[in-house]
């Protein structure tokens, strides 16, 4: 078992392919190291084609 650490895991996504194993992975992290965790994503006005804005949500929702 990993040890506990102090702090909190911020995990930033968009809307790539990768966005929902990221969220599955860093919350398995947290949960392991007990950690509160918190998923952001920062709208820098960059065009998202439905499929991002659908994994995007998925993500979220996780």
């Amino acid at each position: 078992s990993a040890p506990a650490v102090r702090g909190r895991l911020l995990v930033g996504v968009d809307g790539d392919a990768q966005a929902e194993r990221l969220v599955r992975h860093a919350s398995r992290v947290a949960q392991r190291r007990h950690l509160p965790w918190s998923l952001v994503h920062v709208d820098n006005g960059r065009f998202f084609d439905e499929l991002a804005r659908t994994r995007l949500q998925n993500a979220q929702q996780l």
